[in-house]
């Protein structure tokens, strides 16, 4: 799966890309846009989508150069919401 497909998956599991961005630390939804259309994203938008969608769409697929392994993706710091 590819970035574009993976976050087009994250905004159907979260309803649009407005609320996919404000529910991945409040991106805008130009941002989720952009990410979208060039195929990539930041390592902020990838935690954020893949906390936004609980993991359906993990950070290791939007980003593995940076996380290969779906159980490397690091967990929320505390007082982050998960």
């Amino acid at each position: 799966m590819n970035v574009t497909a993976a976050i087009e998956k994250a905004v159907q599991i979260v309803g649009s890309e407005a609320k996919l961005g404000k529910a991945a630390g409040g991106f805008s939804q130009n941002a989720i846009w952009q990410a979208k259309t060039r195929n990539r994203c930041s390592p902020e938008l990838a935690l954020g989508i893949h906390r936004a969608t609980e993991g359906e769409v993990s950070a290791s697929i939007l980003r593995p150069d940076l996380w290969a392994d779906p159980s490397a993706v690091p967990a929320p710091s505390e007082g982050q919401a998960a």
